[in-house]
């Protein structure tokens, strides 16, 4: 018999990914509220600091919630880059690849 098997430390490991669970749904949100084009304007250095703090409760929650949130942010500001230079354009040969670094430049 493990300790996982003992009640009250099954319960408590359930209430804190629970709790893990909800912190993320909520930061992730948070984040998509602040960097949506229809609420940038709604933006305030009040907020900023909400999401620097979140960011501090990321570092201490599974690493997939880092990483989920990385790549939806990385997603959104390079959505413009994958519109550009997709595939079947004439701007992703190597010929034009001063095309994309002045794109990243800006």
């Amino acid at each position: 018999m493990g300790y996982n098997d003992i009640p009250q430390i099954k319960k408590l490991t359930s209430e804190f990914i629970d709790i893990q669970n909800a912190l993320s749904q909520q930061i992730n949100q948070d984040f998509q509220k602040v960097f949506t084009v229809a609420n940038a304007e709604n933006c305030n250095p009040t907020k900023l600091r909400q999401l620097a703090d979140a960011c501090s409760v990321v570092n201490v929650l599974d690493p997939k919630v880092k990483n989920e949130l990385l790549n939806w942010f990385i997603g959104i500001q390079l959505s413009e880059y994958f519109v550009l230079f997709e595939n079947s354009d004439n701007n992703v040969w190597l010929d034009q690849i001063d095309l994309r670094y002045t794109w990243f430049k800006k």
